[in-house]
């Protein structure tokens, strides 16, 4: 299996699993919380933090688990940039929900960025 394709699967998971720790640790109060209760909930900050690293994840994956993809198809890609795309989303999510609790978190954010770069590049190399 190629670092690409073992990259691609692991930011789906990552995904899911920001996906059910929203459902599970959130949704799922609303069947037996007191609606004020309820309320207050998705009004915490721990809710909104959460859900915006849930989104931010999620806006980012489709980009990585497509080139990374397409990378595993062409037999390209190195498994410096498919693990390095895999680390900076964990670390984002990761900084943001137990580092600095929904304070920005400049260095995680701007790792992603080079990743998704260098994804890019590696990505148009293969034309």
């Amino acid at each position: 299996m190629s670092a690409a394709l073992t990259a691609a699967c692991l930011h789906m998971a990552h995904a899911l699993a920001l996906g059910l720790m929203m459902s599970v640790g959130y949704r799922v109060k609303v069947l037996w919380l007191p609606r004020d209760d309820f309320k207050a909930l998705l009004g915490s900050k721990s809710f909104k933090v959460a859900s915006a690293v849930q989104l931010n994840v999620n806006e980012w994956s489709p980009y990585f688990v497509a080139g990374l993809l397409y990378l595993h198809t062409r037999g390209a890609g190195s498994n410096l940039v498919a693990w390095g795309s895999v680390f900076s989303s964990l670390a984002f999510s990761a900084s943001k929900l137990v580092v600095f609790h929904g304070q920005p978190a400049p260095v995680a954010s701007t790792t992603r960025y080079l990743a998704l770069a260098a994804l890019i590049v590696e990505v148009y190399g293969t034309r």
